[in-house]
């Protein structure tokens, strides 16, 4: 019995031992939050970082385009792309949309100083693979394709190295796309299947 009770007492100690450290983590964890001055940025929200430090810029011109700036894991089918860019508030804006085939193919750049803006892709994704990837891709040492860094864009941005959807759209109904692995812009783009998106507003007014 004096063993049962013993062991009871130990459990108790232990148990609360656990919670009182538990609780100093959370507190701790609570305070670094608060001190820190941290809040997690929204939608439309120039809230990065600590009060009084200037925001990031959010977005970023390049040829009298402006450009979202952040463009990571927002995976979208293509008709919620639209909508996505349509609707988008930022930095004091509201004009956005999603870039035509040639406006993202313009942010495209190869590192191992091949032209741009590289070729189309000839046909849709299963058209022919060699002589397309010679052309219309950052690759040079074909089959290798190891001579250019991805992602394959400009160095005032950075993306994720994957298809990025286009508003174009060709005589067939396909749906235009570029691909910032390795540069290409392809049609045949699956509307129902999600591409990235990076939304674009023009700076100037015909």
């Amino acid at each position: 019995m004096k063993k049962i009770i013993m062991f009871n007492r130990l459990r108790s100690v232990i148990f609360t031992v656990i919670g009182n450290l538990l609780v100093l983590h959370i507190a701790v964890s609570a305070e670094y939050v608060y001190s820190s001055g941290y809040s997690s940025p929204s939608f439309d929200s120039s809230s990065y970082g600590a009060p009084g430090v200037p925001s990031p810029p959010q977005s970023v011109g390049y040829k009298g385009l402006e450009w979202e700036k952040i463009a990571y894991n927002n995976s979208r089918t293509w008709e919620k792309a639209i909508i996505y860019c349509r609707k988008l508030k930022l930095g004091g804006h509201d004009d956005w949309r999603l870039p035509t085939k040639d406006e993202l193919k313009s942010l495209v750049k190869c590192s191992n100083g091949k032209t741009t803006p590289l070729a189309d892709w000839e046909g849709d994704l299963r058209g022919e693979e060699a002589q397309n990837t010679k052309v219309a891709t950052c690759c040079i040492d074909y089959p290798l394709c190891n001579d250019f860094d991805r992602p394959t864009i400009i160095d005032l941005l950075s993306c994720a190295p994957t298809a990025y959807w286009s508003s174009t759209i060709d005589e067939h109904g396909r749906i235009w796309g570029v691909n910032f692995f390795d540069g290409r812009a392809v049609q045949g783009y699956y509307p129902a299947i999600p591409n990235q998106i990076r939304c674009v507003r023009s700076t100037s007014r015909e």
